[in-house]
């Protein structure tokens, strides 16, 4: 599953030329919407073949774009799944489930760019620094680190991402 979220977030992001994750919903007809849902992060839907992805209205600014691809994650490769039932986001970067391994896979993959994670980390941060620096949470950059070591990149991750850290 690895190489194909590799392959496939290789071809999205050239045809969108953007790592935005508002462009990544736009570019599939995803909507995005906001409510408010208490403990509930977000979650995606589909209503008449429409996919929605509803957020949580006091879902802080800097975790938006995380939460966002890994909705489409799950839009990209469990639809199937997503039709059956609404993914309920909680807790994000759950080890519990493989869907949402691989959400958090595609998330970390979409949003964070090989080389600029790798020259951060050359120049001695470490994972909590560079995450701050990127803007992102610890849990994802280390779903990165676990997609550049599979590509070659002399990194390992080094969290067991829980998924209660959200809360």
């Amino acid at each position: 599953m690895i190489a194909r979220i590799i392959k496939d977030t290789e071809k999205l992001l050239k045809e969108l030329g953007s790592r935005d994750p508002k462009d990544l919903a736009a570019y599939f007809d995803v909507s995005l919407r906001e409510d408010a849902l208490g403990s509930l992060k977000a979650y995606i839907f589909f209503q008449s073949r429409v996919a929605v992805i509803c957020l949580n209205s006091s879902l802080p600014e800097e975790l938006r774009p995380t939460v966002i691809c890994h909705e489409m994650g799950h839009y990209l490769y469990h639809q199937k799944l997503a039709k059956g039932h609404t993914f309920r986001e909680k807790q994000l970067f759950s080890p519990q489930y493989s869907s949402e391994y691989e959400a958090n896979l595609f998330a970390a993959e979409f949003l964070l760019e090989d080389e600029e994670v790798w020259e951060k980390l050359k120049a001695g941060g470490d994972l909590f620094r560079v995450a701050s620096e990127l803007g992102v949470p610890p849990e994802l950059l280390d779903f990165k680190l676990k997609m550049m070591h599979y590509k070659g990149y002399e990194v390992h991750s080094c969290l067991q991402a829980a998924g209660n850290f959200l809360k």
